[in-house]
């Protein structure tokens, strides 16, 4: 069974000190242990609150779920708007950027990475 949670996230850019911000998926198949909803937006905050780069955050959550959970397969999904795209360098107003992360089966089996991407996908849509 996939078990998938999402939430939104800010933060500050490691290279600029501008924020960035936006939302998160994480999907898992559990192999022993299943942790309540409210901890996987807990492990995001906790990345959170330091200066991040968006790819270093996916890979730092996926890292810890991934310590506490042993999980079978882990996704981690993050989209966000950078700031420092916004007002200094090539200023994008409507920049985006996705970083995924996949592990296990998540990464090995078809169905399993579509099944996860495609809730990525419609949760996309809804925002």
């Amino acid at each position: 069974n996939l078990v998938v949670i999402g939430g939104t996230y800010k933060t500050l850019c490691a290279h600029h000190i501008l924020p960035f911000f936006g939302h998160f998926i994480v999907g898992y198949i559990p192999e022993r242990m299943i942790i309540g909803a409210s901890k996987i937006p807990r492990i995001v905050e906790v990345h959170m609150r330091r200066l991040q780069t968006q790819e270093h955050m996916a890979h730092d959550v996926a890292d810890m779920i991934e310590r506490i959970l042993e999980p079978r397969g882990l996704g981690v999904w993050m989209g966000g708007m950078h700031l420092c795209m916004v007002m200094r360098g090539v200023e994008q107003e409507s920049s985006f950027m996705e970083t995924n992360v996949l592990r296990g089966v998540m990464l090995n089996d078809e169905r399993t990475r579509q099944e996860f991407m495609s809730i990525v996908n419609r949760r996309g849509q809804r925002e």
